[in-house]
């Protein structure tokens, strides 16, 4: 059948490429696109990366020249420098067209917001390419299921902040104070949606004591957080002595050069979870060792 779009020249995965900044939100390899369901959904996605800074890209591709699906998402996310490896705002989605295979990328991010989805964005991705032939021959209506899986994210990645709003564990935990003498005046009136830390981005820095800390109820740690995020509970410790839990799901070393290792110092990049004055707790997104 004869395209129905713009043909895309992905570059091939190369582990040692010099990552470039992607042009577009969508790059289709077959033509096979509805160029109108495609200019809409790149200009959706343009513009929630222009309001969220999330960063959602699209790929029908026509060889994964190898990898599998995931791992090709995961090599284009990273050529591509789709998002900020710091906040993992970034997502990368992928159909195979000649052998049905689907792949999912999601930055730190992302991930910790999508994690018990990625299933789910895969389907709707696998609905697509399960009717690849059928498509080819209707390509308006399935052009609207191949871009599902990245309006699912639009819609779900819009509500949370994606800037380093604090620089230092001091700045975000003395306007938790704050938030927290006015929580305790006036309880009725509280409101998370307007709290100025609540699930905000801070950089911290300390050194990592425990992967495995010992005091989990003293640290108060959240069996059920930890399952959430799919990960585990690690224990920091600032220069001043406060005692920090950062929840790390296995994704976060994977996207970092280095893993975590106890004693050494780092500036964390995470979001935050609770800034109690007794419980400090974030969910990481990001490393640099110092």
């Amino acid at each position: 059948p004869a395209a129905a779009g713009r043909v895309d020249t992905l570059p091939l995965p190369d582990p040692d490429a010099i990552p470039a900044k992607f042009d577009r939100f969508v790059m289709d390899e077959t033509g096979l696109l509805d160029p109108a369901v495609r200019a809409d959904f790149e200009k959706q996605m343009y513009d929630h990366a222009q309001a969220s800074g999330v960063e959602i890209v699209s790929l029908l591709v026509k060889d994964l020249h190898g990898l599998s699906a995931d791992d090709y998402a995961a090599a284009m996310m990273r050529q591509l420098r789709v998002g900020k490896l710091d906040v993992g705002n970034g997502a990368v989605l992928v159909v195979a067209a000649g052998s049905k295979q689907v792949g999912v990328a999601l930055g730190a991010g992302v991930h910790l917001e999508f994690h018990d989805r990625v299933d789910s964005l895969k389907e709707r991705l696998q609905a697509y390419a399960d009717n690849y032939d059928a498509c080819q021959s209707c390509p308006t209506g399935w052009s609207e299921q191949f871009f599902s899986a990245a309006d699912h994210i639009r819609r779900d990645t819009g509500s949370w902040e994606w800037a380093i709003r604090f620089q230092s564990l001091d700045e975000i935990m003395a306007l938790a104070a704050e938030s927290e003498k006015k929580m305790l005046e006036d309880p009725a009136g509280y409101d998370p949606e307007t709290d100025p830390v609540w699930r905000k981005i801070a950089r911290i820095q300390g050194k990592l004591v425990a992967r495995q800390p010992a005091d989990r109820d003293g640290l108060r740690i959240n069996d059920v957080h930890e399952e959430i995020i799919g990960g585990s509970a690690m224990e920091m410790q600032t220069a001043d002595g406060k005692r920090v839990v950062l929840y790390v799901n296995p994704r976060v070393e994977q996207m970092m050069t280095a893993k975590l290792e106890e004693g050494r110092s780092y500036a964390f990049v995470a979001r935050q979870k609770n800034t109690d004055s007794d419980s400090i707790q974030f969910d990481l997104l990001s490393y640099d060792a110092l």
